[in-house]
């Protein structure tokens, strides 16, 4: 590899770091349902709804939560039938964990919540995910962090 590829492969990394960095405090929902001619602030009024009524967050900790920005991805499909993502823009750090925390209440719904990561990662972690859901049916201790796969406390590489 010459010093050329190494500069391009080196800012292409930090480029893609960049933009994840400026993404951690976004989530992505789904399955909230869609109003006809919605603004972001209904988006985020139902977003506030999901927070209580879903993922029952306590009231005082819904009152802490700041979301800067809110609004469905994509253009609205002529059915209408499947709601769009709606991506949030958290001011606080700790209120997407606070959120991400209690996510798991979701299982078994037709809510989701992921957290918004570059095109990169995102196709980087669903190789992982397959690994770490075999790696779990064997029993044995796997966690996915970002674009890093441990497997008992091991870091995995493919």
């Amino acid at each position: 590899m010459n010093s050329l590829t190494k500069s391009a492969s080196f800012e292409k990394e930090r480029a893609i770091k960049l933009e994840s960095h400026s993404r951690r405090n976004n989530l992505i929902f789904y399955g909230i349902p869609e109003e006809v001619n919605e603004t972001s602030k209904k988006t985020e009024s139902l977003l506030y709804s999901f927070l209580d009524n879903e993922l029952k967050i306590k009231e005082d900790d819904i009152d802490g939560v700041w979301i800067e920005r809110a609004h469905r991805l994509g253009k609205r499909n002529a059915s209408g039938e499947k709601p769009r993502p709606i991506i949030a823009k958290f001011s606080f750090y700790k209120n997407k964990e606070l959120i991400l925390s209690n996510a798991r209440t979701l299982a078994g719904t037709v809510f989701g919540i992921s957290q918004d990561f570059p095109r990169e990662i995102v196709e980087l972690r669903r190789g992982l995910v397959r690994v770490l859901k075999d790696a779990k049916k064997e029993g044995r201790d796997a966690k996915l962090v970002y674009d890093k796969l441990c497997i008992n406390g091991q870091r995995y590489t493919p």
